[in-house]
């Protein structure tokens, strides 16, 4: 591999794992194919700051494993990436902290979010990125909670699809009873659970009390 393809690959891992956890690490503790990637740094490596040796080992740890497809497409959005005006990427930066701030659950749901955004027609992807630019921050939080309740209605028309009324309103109940964070370890729960075993397991959950339904979606 070229001295110049390293540089290249090594600037688009700092960029790709740019906010990663900062520890250092000998250049000694790198395995063989890290150390290929990360060549043109061998002679300073000792002395980089920590968080750049964390960065560069962290992205050249998802380098190695790449297929040529995924490769490609890294250097597809470093492309694209280096494109960007500065004031645009100090905005990524902030909004990728901002996540890393959120709790797990929190994230999920962002997560969530952006899949759904990615799946829209072109033409209502472009709207809604309109649309959202130009709110005010409150206004922010505003829709996002709105698509949240929207998801959450949705959730929960799944859950009472062919339950009795008695049965339906014990749903209800039970889903008032939980904790958002509880919320969404009974979502990873049933996304665990094989499809034709879901009935049981809402039956289960049905009859069971608040204190078992804690430890069952634990």
């Amino acid at each position: 591999m070229s001295r110049r393809l390293n540089v290249t690959i090594a600037l688009m891992l700092l960029t790709l794992c740019g906010l990663a956890t900062a520890g250092g690490v000998a250049w000694s503790d790198l395995s063989r194919d890290q150390q290929q990637v990360l060549m043109p740094f061998a002679d300073t490596w000792a002395s980089l700051p920590p968080e750049t040796q964390e960065k560069l080992r962290t992205g050249a740890s998802r380098w190695t494993t790449m297929d040529p497809e995924q490769k490609r497409a890294a250097a597809q959005n470093f492309g694209a990436w280096k494109q960007l005006p500065d004031e645009q990427r100090t905005r990524v930066r902030r909004q990728y902290g901002q996540f890393k701030q959120l709790t797990p659950e929190q994230q999920e749901r962002v997560r969530h979010g952006f899949q759904r955004f990615q799946h829209l027609p072109p033409d209502e992807r472009a709207e809604l990125r309109r649309r959202f630019e130009g709110m005010s921050p409150r206004e922010r939080r505003a829709f996002l909670e709105g698509l949240r309740a929207t998801d959450r209605a949705r959730a929960m028309e799944g859950a009472m699809r062919g339950l009795s009324p008695e049965d339906q309103q014990g749903m209800r109940v039970m889903m008032a009873a939980f904790t958002p964070a509880e919320r969404e370890q009974l979502k990873r729960l049933v996304q665990r659970t094989p499809p034709a075993e879901r009935e049981a397991l809402r039956r289960r959950l049905l009859d069971a009390t608040h204190e078992q339904r804690q430890e069952m979606i634990r």
